[in-house]
């Protein structure tokens, strides 16, 4: 009997030191090791102006982990996490701040505080942060939801590929809407463009899978012979020095606001072929065409997208206009970076003009008003979620109109003359768009159009300016044009793409 108890005795410590010794090993393959990492940095919140950069620092001291955040502005004088608050690690640059963090991976609530509109404003952020493996690790069921497709019978053959492959990296994409950049096994290059139109990169590094190339757009890159026909987006070949990749385009010498391609059209380097609801299919053939950059005015004509298919020619839709964000139109450069292999600049470049954008412009409590008059006599004014209000908030001005926050496709809408002299009769400065009906270069001009804007305090102040007609096309000076719009409503200077009214 004492022996059957010592025996079970024995057993039961045992299982006791065993279990100790298994909690030991297990609780040991969760620690991390002491040690600087490299994580991968996203902040989501606030107005989505600001950024951090990513990827980030985070160092691990005795399983207490500190990560560096690097915010895209140095207008930033206190972060609060959790409850407790922590000042900027640097005295000059952008403003640098060390935080605690739980692990490497996970995400993190912040408050920030900025003082870049003038006065200090707490802001709201999140920040999620990982080592890259999550990444990898993605399951097939997480990318798909992820994705925003449409559904029908290509996404479906587009999801089983997705299933059998795994991704092992994207296109960091901070504003951007409308187009994703997913890489497969680290050698396919999938492009998705609004949901619904997919692509895949031949060359420089890619290849094409044979399991999905008859439900792709194969593009054999870098790019050379491309038609574009969207006007917006001749700025980013320009600004990419990539204009040798285009060979043909919808501009000609009449419409051509663009000085390089008006000289490239005349000296025959870039041949006109036609509009893009009546393109010149055999040009487009005989010089083997590789792709149509068009804008969304081809959604109308389907058949011609259906008809460049048939010759195996492939179209792009640019969606850059769409969006109402500056830095989302202007993030649109690194996809035609990647097409003309020109990716490590469009970054650069991007990152600059991002630096511009977040910069510190100073308030000036003006009241602004944008509009244009129709041939009919309507006014037509920007909704208060488009990028052109945006505009004149970032640099300052105070847009006047109100009440019309629905975004449904388009940045503008039509108001009463009454509505619209009640608003601008006190307004400080207005702004004439010239790019619909053409410019106006004297007040008498205006009031022929709108006589009721004699009674106006900008007109009285003599405070009303135009814009030059290239202002929609400039994408990629977006920082420039904001920041002559802030010099506008502080000191009356206009410059490059707004002038005077006298």
């Amino acid at each position: 009997m004492k022996n059957n108890i010592m025996n079970k005795l024995k057993k039961s410590v045992s299982i006791v030191i065993f279990m100790t010794v298994l909690a030991v090993i297990f609780s040991g393959c969760n620690t991390i090791k002491d040690g600087e990492y490299e994580v991968v940095t996203k902040l989501s919140g606030g107005t989505n102006r600001a950024s951090i950069k990513s990827p980030a620092k985070a160092t691990v001291e005795n399983e207490n982990v500190i990560l560096t955040v690097e915010w895209s502005s140095e207008n930033y004088d206190y972060m609060i996490v959790n409850n407790e608050k922590y000042l900027p690690v640097n005295e000059s640059g952008n403003s640098v701040f060390e935080i605690p963090i739980d692990g490497l991976n996970g995400e993190v609530n912040v408050i920030a505080d900025t003082v870049a509109m003038g006065t200090p404003h707490e802001i709201e952020y999140t920040i999620s942060y990982s080592t890259g493996d999550d990444n990898k690790s993605e399951t097939s069921e997480e990318v798909i939801d992820n994705l925003t497709l449409n559904n029908n019978s290509e996404t479906e053959e587009i999801k089983k590929w997705i299933n059998n492959h795994t991704l092992t990296d994207k296109l960091e994409l901070r504003y951007a809407e409308k187009f994703e950049v997913l890489y497969y096994d680290s050698k396919y290059c999938m492009i998705i463009i609004n949901g619904t139109d997919y692509y895949m990169l031949n060359g420089s590094g890619y290849s094409i899978p044979t399991d999905i190339k008859d439900k792709v757009r194969v593009l054999d890159v870098p790019l050379n012979n491309i038609d574009l026909v969207s006007h917006s987006t001749v700025d980013f070949f320009d600004c990419l020095d990539a204009l040798e990749c285009v060979s043909f385009t919808s501009i000609n010498t009449k419409n051509s606001q663009n000085e390089k391609i008006t000289r490239l059209l005349n000296e025959d380097k870039i041949k006109y072929a036609g509009k893009y609801s009546a393109p010149d299919f055999e040009m487009l053939i005989n010089n083997q065409c590789s792709l149509v950059i068009e804008n969304t005015m081809i959604t109308h004509t389907p058949d011609i997208i259906n008809r460049l298919s048939d010759v195996n020619i492939p179209v792009m839709i640019d969606y850059s206009s769409h969006g109402r964000d500056l830095l989302g139109r202007m993030e649109w450069i690194k996809l035609y970076g990647l097409l003309c292999n020109k990716l490590d600049d469009a970054k650069e470049i991007f990152n600059e003009k991002e630096k511009m954008l977040n910069a510190s412009f100073d308030k000036v409590n003006k009241k602004v008003a944008y509009f244009y008059i129709s041939e009919n006599g309507g006014i037509v004014i920007r909704k208060n979620n488009d990028y052109i209000v945006n505009m004149i908030n970032i640099a300052g001005g105070e847009y006047i109109f109100e009440g019309n926050e629905e975004y449904d496709g388009t940045g503008q809408m039509t108001i009463q003359k009454e509505a619209f002299f009640e608003k601008v009769s006190d307004c400080d400065v207005l702004i004439y768009n010239s790019t619909i009906n053409g410019k106006i270069n004297t007040k008498e001009e205006l009031i022929s159009k709108c006589e009721v804007l004699k009674n106006t305090k900008a007109y009285r102040e003599d405070s009303i300016y135009c814009t030059n007609s290239n202002i929609y096309l400039s994408v990629m000076s977006l920082p420039e044009i904001v920041t002559e719009l802030n010099e506008l409503f502080l000191n009356n200077e206009t410059g490059e793409y707004f002038y005077k009214i006298r």
